[in-house]
C-alpha cells in the first residue's frame, strides 16, 4: 500500500533528492550537533541505505564541523551513538574554550594566522628573480605591442562611445601572417 501511494503522490526524483540532500548535509557554524544529528537521522530514515555502521560514522563524522572532525578523529568510534555523544562532548569543550585561544602563548588563533601570513609576504628572498622576470615578460610584450601596433589614419567615434580607428588597408595585421606577405588584394575579386 505504502509503495502504491508513493509510486502515485512523490515527485519522480523524490528518492535521488533524498540522496543529494543526505549527500550534501553539512553542519553550519550556527548549528549544534544536536539539530544537524536530527536532520542526518531524519534523511537516513526517509532513504533505504544499507551501510555499516563504521560507513554511517564516517559519513556523519564527514559532514560535521572541521574542528569537531579533527578532535573525534582522534578516537575509536564505531556506533553512530559513540559518536553523537562525543561530539556533544567536543561541542561543549569548543564552547566552553576560549574563542580560538592558543594554549602555550595565550594569543588569539586568528591573530597567530595573521602575524605568520604578515611575515611570509614580507619575506623578500625571492622577490629579485620574479622582479627580473616580470621586467624580462614586460620588454617582450612591449615589442611584440610595437609590431602589432600600426598606425592609424582615422579615429572615429560613435554617439554610443564607441571608437574604430582606421588604418591603411594593406597594414592590416592580417596581412603580417606568414601565409599572407607579399599579398596582394584585388577589389574585382569576389568571394567563393
Amino acid at each position: 500500500m505504502k509503495l502504491k501511494l508513493d509510486e502515485k503522490f512523490l515527485p519522480l526524483d523524490y528518492s535521488q533528492s533524498l540522496y543529494l540532500k543526505f549527500h550534501r548535509l553539512r553542519h553550519h557554524n550556527e548549528q549544534s550537533v544536536a539539530n544537524y544529528t536530527e536532520q542526518f537521522y531524519k534523511l537516513l530514515s526517509r532513504i533505504n541505505l544499507t551501510e555499516t555502521d563504521d560507513q554511517l560514522v564516517a559519513r556523519y563524522t564527514s559532514g560535521l564541523k572541521l574542528n569537531l572532525q579533527g578532535e573525534l578523529m582522534m578516537h575509536p568510534i564505531h556506533s553512530l551513538e559513540e559518536v553523537y555523544q562525543m561530539a556533544l562532548k567536543v561541542e561543549e569543550k569548543v564552547k566552553c574554550a576560549p574563542f580560538g585561544k592558543d594554549q602555550q602563548t595565550g594569543l588569539p588563533g586568528f591573530l597567530l594566522v595573521l602575524l605568520s601570513l604578515v611575515q611570509l609576504l614580507g619575506y623578500n628572498g625571492v622577490e629579485g628573480t620574479r622582479d627580473l622576470l616580470e621586467r624580462e615578460d614586460h620588454q617582450e610584450l612591449e615589442k611584440q605591442l610595437k609590431l602589432t601596433n600600426k598606425p592609424v589614419v582615422k579615429t572615429i567615434k560613435t554617439q554610443y562611445g564607441d571608437i574604430y580607428d582606421c588604418m591603411d588597408f594593406y597594414k592590416q595585421s592580417a596581412f603580417d601572417h606568414l601565409l599572407l606577405k607579399n599579398h596582394s588584394f584585388h577589389f574585382e575579386m569576389k568571394p567563393t
